[in-house]
């Protein structure tokens, strides 16, 4: 976090303010102050911490011992385990691991001033990290190093997520906690376009005389993916338009369809692209998901027994490893958004409508995960008050956990 501090407080991002900051640790005294007026402000009993912020944990551990602390990970288990692909790996060959920032790696003095200073100061990070460890009185054997920085190992780690969609669960950590789906299946998701519900009817309609539908949704992308994304959307809008008795859901951001100038007209009234529509509602009535890969996504997938087509977007982090998982499950495929061509996208859209062993396996992976204990309210509510100290009922998060009461399946062979 060091270069946005230093460029808001500093104004001037030098390799002599970066390097100070990291030296000194100004970004650990500003968070300490912070995080302490904010604990004397709320007087928290339990403090959940994003992994992606880990090193937050060493300053409430020092500073604030009374608290129990637990760690959220967004995403599934970022450990990497021997023969099956870290969470961010699309498939299993063996891939080079990431940049870890938090170990030490040897300088390569033979190169060029620009990436020295860079790599300099990228071998500063973790002489940094093991000193915050050490001065917070953690202890540096606490600390086990996973695909995207650090678990300190003595911290439950809740999983919103069920185990069963990992490759292996023999590999779980004790102080890993798998959740479920955690879904509220009651949200209301108000943001629906305007004219969403009047078509929404008349696609409904259709879906009783044997048109089904198909849902596309890419999550909040970011601005670096709008060209690859339009691309893509492009390709698709073809592919289906060459695929009979079916109709399209398509939910994309206002800039991309001017990007794009994509107009629905063109692809015929069986095309509906929306700013925005409610997601649960469309997932219910599907038979077909495509969509960027997100965790949230494919939980919703499968809480509705619905196969997906996973087209990654942001390769950095789990998307890629999440459609290598569904595929594996046998719950959907999975394709390359650059690579892949109209028939490409044609012949996986059409292999998913026809073959019921995908509908079959995600109905199934619904059913065991349904099922199993530990998801339970009951379950759940005795971990977070034995387990974690939540004492009290009124402490514990009010939430539909898991899945509510989704059809059969044999709603989606209509």
């Amino acid at each position: 976090m060091e270069w946005t501090f230093v460029a808001k407080h500093k104004g001037k991002t030098s390799f002599k303010n970066i390097a100070i900051a990291y030296l000194s640790n100004i970004i650990y005294k500003h968070r300490k102050k912070t995080m302490s007026l904010l604990i004397e402000s709320v007087n928290p009993s339990v403090v959940i911490i994003d992994i992606f912020n880990i090193t937050d944990y060493p300053i409430l551990f020092s500073s604030h011992p009374e608290l129990k602390i637990l760690f959220y990970n967004p995403m599934l288990s970022t450990y990497k385990v021997n023969g099956i692909p870290a969470v961010n790996e699309g498939n299993w060959e063996q891939e080079a691991p990431m940049d870890n920032p938090f170990i030490y790696k040897p300088l390569d003095w033979f190169q060029g001033f620009r990436p020295f200073v860079q790599e300099l100061l990228h071998w500063v990070l973790p002489y940094q990290f093991r000193r915050l460890v050490h001065d917070s009185g953690i202890g540096n054997k606490e600390v086990n190093y996973t695909t995207f920085g650090a678990i300190f190992e003595n911290v439950p780690e809740l999983i919103l997520a069920p185990a069963e969609l990992e490759f292996s669960q023999k590999n779980r950590r004790q102080n890993q906690y798998y959740l479920g789906l955690c879904i509220d299946t009651n949200r209301n998701d108000a943001n629906a376009a305007d004219d969403f519900q009047n078509k929404w009817t008349n696609i409904l309609c259709k879906k009783e005389t044997g048109k089904r539908i198909v849902y596309c949704s890419f999550g909040t992308y970011y601005n670096a993916s709008n060209q690859v994304l339009g691309a893509f959307l492009l390709k698709l809008l073809e592919a289906i338009t060459k695929i009979a008795n079916i109709q399209l859901i398509c939910s994309v951001h206002g800039s991309l369809i001017n990007k794009t100038g994509i107009s629905p007209d063109q692809y015929g009234e069986d095309i509906h692209i929306f700013n925005y529509v409610p997601q649960l509602a469309v997932l219910r009535e599907a038979c077909l998901h495509i969509s960027h890969g997100g965790l949230g996504s494919v939980k919703e997938s499968i809480c509705y027994g619905v196969p997906m087509l996973i087209y990654p977007l942001d390769l950095l982090h789990d998307q890629s490893g999440n459609s290598s998982k569904v595929e594996y499950h046998g719950i959907g495929l999975a394709g390359n958004m650059e690579l892949d061509q109209v028939p490409d996208i044609q012949n996986k859209i059409s292999k998913l409508l026809t073959n019921e062993s995908f509908l079959d396996s995600i109905l199934l992976l619904r059913k065991t995960i349904e099922s199993n204990e530990s998801y339970s309210e009951n379950y759940l509510t005795k971990l977070f008050t034995n387990k974690f100290g939540i004492q009290h009922e009124a402490d514990l998060p009010q939430a539909q956990l898991f899945l509510g009461q989704p059809d059969d399946g044999q709603n989606r062979k209509k």
